[in-house]
């Protein structure tokens, strides 16, 4: 390894010379031509995220495009690997991999959610870093041998915490306590940044890190390094000593950094990255970084990177399960090398009498021990005042939160909001997902963000009618232009004009759910020079999703199917990643946050999503056939139905259809018969909205909701929800309603 390594760090740096470290890359037919974005698959904090970052700081000046960290930390790691995965193969979206994620968790997890060698392609690997066992400047610590001596003293006591299970600090750890005899307790974290947080916090006693999460506070002062795991002394760490000089064989470990692409990214656009993060790589400001961090430059080719990650995921690999056939802890055998996962945490007031009880009091029960598994769902975390460890952290995230998703002030969102969030990014497969108090609000924020005035807003003539009053509300009184076009967007294209900002479409429509060929109006729209922002609350982003047909914005009340209680009002906006700061930016500036609560609650809406829609689905189609046949109705609007004018292109786009259903009754049907209707249903409720679990009715006024189509040659059209009831059930008190308005004679047809 170290002879590769040194051999491609001579070569390149021979061959670019500094003279040519400066010159931007040509493009490789026009790639790149937007910004990428570096997935970290921890949280802010760590050795991921800085080499990360160290990279990201210079890369632009060779690509000539922005590069955006986006930290997508859990379950190891393997969360933020599996997004990439996900991802287009197109170069734009790419992932920091290391030893733990790459090679150790294919044999920890029994399904990680990728394989590292059939779904990845090898860029180049940043460098080498050992991991250093650290503790808090206060520690009773002074040398490993002091820890090592009380560990043996009260086996189990000291805790030693890392950045989470199956790492390779974990690895180390349980190396250290197993075979070497110094019997710590593991404490995992999702990522290194929270494990220093509580290490300062003398929350853990030890923590084993990489010594590029652990450099910054070294040299400041707040942390102790005992031990190093490489086999020399290194950079800022050459005091310290590696654990095979006191005496420990056989204890070199090395975790490395290194960018992925997704398999299939072409290689040209392989070539170009490697080029240029090599380029990045050996600029002096990049290489101090990297040095300064405890680490090697190693930037070696695709292919020696990719013979590296085969050598350790056969040595890793081969370690887990030696290790889990030995162990004879149960809970080890079953969780493959994962230790008891355990966290003892405790405050920093002891019960000393001497400290007064309206002193303790605020600071109790922060962080309650237990010993046991992890919850199914994500924890509702209340907050408004966040706390930092000192001034320097609180100014570091102050200055990233513009652009990078931190955890600073309640407004800003809590973990329950962010959770949320990246399920609703999943769903519609967007950049990144804001929440909003109701839906309405979600489409006013929008507008707010991307209009200005004199810009020119082309709407849909099926868009959800509080957008009609919207644009009288507030577009026109702050000299935003608007009109509105055909539902099926026969005339968008005459409808644009030099000032045309955006086009927003509701498919499909409103209330009688209009079809429009969305990926033809993007495009025309797009030539243009105008952005598309589309309201999904219909297809919920499991049933339609205009992301991926074209759309830059798409937004949604939450408040119905995602919530599916009808007991939560709720917004989203999700967005393309070049859309996305113009929103954050606005959205921040207005203090526009949810409660962490309602977040809960549609959280647990999303878990049963699929099975509410599918259930919805099949009664609908059940009484939208049955209300075809019906004397007294004229039409029956649902895209599913093939007599539906937009059929074909709800084949085409969607993924089946939900619980809303609208009829239209003949000409001359009186309000009042239309009243004696609605008012004699018993199992549908009379509502406004729909989503929930619950069957609605409610009349709609058709004439006030279009102004491009005439509705005046048109019946009364009444628009139901069906909801989880047996359908059955449903076509009986339809069938007794028209029976009590004296329409179960009408001959609709004729």
């Amino acid at each position: 390894m170290h002879a590769i390594r040194s051999i491609s760090a001579f070569l390149i740096g021979a061959i670019l010379g500094t003279a040519a470290l400066a010159e931007p890359l040509a493009k490789v037919n026009g790639y790149p031509s937007q910004p990428l974005r570096f997935i970290s698959p921890f949280p802010p904090g760590g050795g991921n995220d800085a080499t990360t970052r160290w990279v990201t700081t210079k890369l632009s000046d060779f690509t000539g495009q922005p590069a955006v960290v986006d930290n997508r930390g859990g379950a190891g790691g393997n969360i933020g690997a599996k997004a990439v995965v996900e991802s287009r193969a197109d170069g734009y979206t790419l992932l920091t991999g290391q030893v733990s994620l790459m090679a150790v968790n294919p044999a920890l997890y029994s399904a990680p959610g990728f394989d590292p060698l059939k779904n990845f392609v090898p860029i180049t690997q940043v460098n080498a870093a050992p991991l250093a066992i650290v503790v808090a400047a206060s520690s009773p610590f002074k040398t490993f041998a002091d820890l090592a001596a009380q560990a043996k003293a009260e086996p189990g006591k000291i805790t030693f915490a890392t950045p989470g299970n199956g790492t390779l600090s974990h690895l180390v750890g349980a190396v250290l306590a197993k075979e070497k005899g110094v019997p710590m307790t593991h404490v995992p974290y999702k990522g290194a940044g929270p494990a220093l947080n509580d290490l300062l916090g003398k929350q853990v006693d030890v923590l084993i890190t990489s010594t590029a999460s652990a450099a910054g506070m070294i040299q400041s002062g707040q942390l102790r390094a005992l031990a190093v795991t490489s086999p020399r002394r290194v950079g800022i760490f050459a005091k310290v000593p590696t654990l095979e000089e006191l005496g420990l064989s056989n204890a070199t470990y090395e975790d490395w950094y290194g960018f992925f692409a997704p398999a299939g990214t072409p290689p040209e656009r392989v070539k170009f990255l490697h080029d240029a993060i090599t380029r990045t790589l050996h600029t002096p400001e990049v290489t101090k970084l990297v040095v300064d961090g405890g680490s090697e430059v190693v930037a070696n080719t695709p292919q020696e990177f990719s013979q590296q990650l085969a050598l350790d995921i056969k040595r890793w690999g081969e370690l887990v399960k030696l290790s889990a056939q030995s162990s004879t802890d149960p809970a080890v055998a079953r969780a493959r090398f994962i230790f008891h996962t355990i966290t003892t945490m405790s405050t920093d007031f002891d019960e000393s009498p001497h400290t007064a009880w309206q002193t303790r009091l605020p600071h109790m029960g922060k962080n309650p021990a237990y010993v046991g598994g992890s919850a199914m769902n994500p924890a509702i975390v209340r907050a408004s005042t966040v706390v930092f460890d000192s001034t320097a952290h609180q100014r570091e995230m102050r200055a990233r939160r513009g652009e990078e998703r931190i955890f600073s002030y309640g407004a800003r969102g809590t973990p329950t909001s962010f959770a949320l969030e990246d399920a609703v990014s999943e769903l519609e497969g967007a950049y990144r997902t804001r929440l909003l108090p109701t839906g309405l609000a979600a489409i006013a924020m929008a507008l707010l963000s991307y209009l200005k005035p004199g810009d020119h807003v082309l709407i849909t003539d099926s868009a959800y009618q509080p957008m009609r009053h919207l644009t009288e509300q507030f577009l026109r009184p702050y000299g935003i232009e608007f009109s509105f076009f055909a539902a099926d967007g026969s005339d968008a294209r005459a409808g644009m004009r030099a000032n045309t900002r955006m086009l927003y479409a509701e498919c499909p429509g409103s209330l009688v759910y209009e079809m429009c060929d969305l990926p033809a109006l993007c495009a025309m729209a797009h030539a243009q020079g105008a952005m598309v922002m589309v309201d999904n609350t219909w297809g919920s982003g499991v049933q339609y999703r205009p992301l991926t047909l074209g759309a830059d914005v798409s937004v949604m009340a939450a408040t119905k199917y995602l919530s599916g209680h009808s007991d939560v009002m709720m917004g989203t906006v999700a967005t393309r990643q070049e859309y996305w700061q113009p929103l954050a930016e606005r959205c921040d500036a207005f203090g526009m946050t949810v409660s962490p609560d309602d977040a809960w609650l549609v959280l647990r809406g999303v878990r049963s999503l699929a099975a509410r829609l599918k259930t919805h689905e099949q009664h609908a189609l059940d009484v939208a056939r049955w209300l075809e046949t019906h004397p007294a109705v004229v039409k029956v609007y649902c895209p599913a139905l093939p007599s539906h004018a937009g059929h074909d292109l709800w084949i085409r786009d969607c993924h089946g259809t939900n619980g809303l259903v609208s009829l239209e009754l003949p000409v001359g049907t009186s309000q009042q018969q239309v009243d004696r209707f609605i008012d004699s249903l018993a199992l549908f409720g009379l509502g406004a909205s729909w989503g929930g679990y619950e069957s609605l009715v409610t009349p709609t006024d058709m004439k006030q909701a279009r102004s491009v189509t005439d509705w005046s040659a048109h019946g009364p059209v009444v628009r139901l929800h069906i909801g989880l009831e047996e359908p059955e059930d449903l076509k009986r008190d339809l069938a007794q309603a028209f029976s009590h308005a004296g329409l179960d004679k009408v001959r609709a047809h004729e």
